[in-house]
């Protein structure tokens, strides 16, 4: 069963004023962040449609840890309902060996729902399988809210995003310097950094009311509907809802509703900090490499990104309210009442805070691997770099701009 709650709002480019270097290349991905309503950075379009079905990401459903010996059986769950009573002898990353009664049996792990262990567990150190159900768990849960396409759908952005900066960045170079980009926020890397991140802030029983939340028939329906806002006449017809807004605003208490759904999910927030952090990244990372003049300082930069959130908050919170409004329009109050009430529960609220956090600490990670290694590249370039001497120095394993 496939279910996404990450509604990723495309909005279209925010370019700064031309008269300022300081002030281009700023993120074309301003795709919405939050979780529930799915998030959806699949396309460059304004739409509030899933892609962080938010599964963005991925872990193999199961990881299998060392061969057990002797134990009590385990029940295999495949993933047509079907049991297996065994006693697991072999294992690896794509499947398992199981003794059925003196007979051995092989499944595959793209076709079992779960292992439940018998009275005894398996015969692995405790902490083993604690980590195996962790694994299980975790990476159900990122699938089924589809954080890993939201993963996978970044290194697309970020070179969108670096070719806006192709003018900054000696010809010479330029392709190097995109194969660095796509190789820092490769999907994979971001992926493991956001499930570490889980893993440290790892709750079971949140994640258990989530992948119950995620399975509901509410869910379900929402997931439908974000589907629709997401087809190919999805930009067009929220383009023509938007426009009846003046002359037929939606109820108060809808609006209201919306408004709360916004702040719930942490829409607005994340969005802003996804475009902060991915601007603030490329430009330290091409730092190395570009001409002085073109270069923004620490407090420049910080200046910038200052004005981009002050600027970004209202743009953003109204683009959100009109695709929140198009995307649910077919839902009671009482439903968005209760998607509403889910996560504004702790288990929710968890999740949210989780899931923006990870994939910003991921971003920030994966920007710190672009700048050391445009560091190199200016040093084997060193004719094409605006500065020969280090100006970059390493504090807590972070590349800190001098």
């Amino acid at each position: 069963m496939k279910n996404t709650h990450n509604n990723r709002i495309k909005l279209a480019v925010i370019a700064h004023e031309p008269e300022s270097h300081a002030r281009k290349g700023v993120s074309e991905w301003l795709s919405v962040q939050g979780f529930a309503p799915r998030r959806n950075p699949e396309k460059s379009e304004a739409t509030a449609v899933r892609p962080w079905s938010f599964t963005f990401i991925y872990v193999a459903i199961l990881f299998f840890l060392a061969a057990p010996a002797k134990c009590f059986a385990d029940t295999i769950v495949l993933n047509d309902g079907k049991k297996i009573d065994g006693l697991i002898v072999e294992k690896s990353d794509s499947f398992i060996k199981v003794d059925v009664e003196g007979v051995e049996l092989k499944f595959y792990n793209k076709d079992i729902k779960e292992i439940i262990p018998g009275q005894e567990g398996l015969v692995i150190a405790n902490e083993k399988y604690a980590e195996l159900e962790q694994n299980s768990l975790l990476g159900k849960v990122l699938e089924l809210s589809n954080v890993k396409k939201q993963v996978e759908s970044l290194p697309a952005h970020v070179n969108d995003e670096y070719a806006q900066y192709k003018e900054r960045i000696p010809a010479q170079i330029y392709e190097s310097g995109s194969k660095i980009m796509a190789e820092s926020y490769g999907a994979k890397d971001v992926y493991a950094s956001v499930v570490d991140y889980f893993k440290a802030n790892y709750k079971r029983d949140y994640l258990l009311k989530i992948k119950e939340f995620l399975n509901s028939e509410l869910s379900e329906k929402i997931s439908g509907l974000e589907d629709k806002a997401a087809g190919s006449n999805g930009l067009k017809e929220m383009k023509e809802f938007a426009n009846t807004l003046s002359q037929k605003p939606p109820p108060e208490e809808r609006a209201e509703l919306i408004k709360k759904l916004d702040e719930a999910v942490g829409a607005t927030n994340m969005q802003i900090e996804t475009v902060i952090t991915m601007y603030k990244g490329m430009n330290l990372a091409i730092d190395p490499v570009v001409a002085a003049d073109k270069r923004l300082t620490p407090g420049e930069l910080d200046m910038v990104t200052t004005q981009m959130r002050k600027e970004l908050k209202n743009i953003l919170k109204n683009v959100i309210s009109i695709s929140f409004l198009y995307t649910y329009q077919s839902l009671s109050d009482e439903e968005l009442k209760q998607y509403l009430n889910f996560w504004s529960s702790d288990a929710g609220k968890w999740f949210n805070k989780v899931s923006n956090e990870a994939f910003i600490a991921a971003m920030d990670k994966a920007g710190q691997r672009a700048t050391s290694q445009f560091i190199k590249l200016a040093g084997e370039n060193k004719n094409s770099a605006s500065q020969k001497e280090p100006y970059f120095f390493k504090k807590g394993g972070e590349w800190i701009r001098k």
